[in-house]
């Protein structure tokens, strides 16, 4: 039998090595530069801008996602990849927008 307070959580794991890899907001101290991850490239995370040149976001549905290759990439309809002339540490998802998998691009 374990003693309580000796079971290290996989979620409180997560939180504190890989905040931004599990999926969490980036707290201070942890460095989104060069992750691409959502917590990394939603609107409001702290620290450097993340690797986001893969992230579409649609407007419509109040929705992002990543893709595997945004230069191979043809986003669906009432989907946006990063516009010419925008900086990249601009292009984030917003916070209050879901994240979705398995989003198809044209061409991919």
């Amino acid at each position: 039998m374990m003693a309580k307070g000796r079971v290290l959580r996989l979620p409180a794991l997560c939180l504190l090595l890989l905040p931004a890899a599990c999926g969490g907001s980036s707290g201070p101290g942890t460095s989104c530069a060069g992750v691409k991850s959502r917590a990394c490239c939603t609107e409001g995370h702290a620290g450097a801008p993340g690797e986001c040149a893969d992230l579409i976001i649609s407007h419509r549905y109040d929705q992002c996602a990543f893709v595997d290759d945004i230069e191979g990439c043809k986003p669906p309809r009432e989907w946006t990849r990063q516009p010419n002339g925008r900086r990249a540490e601009d292009w984030l998802c917003p916070a209050s927008y879901e994240w979705v998998d398995d989003l198809d691009c044209a061409g991919e």
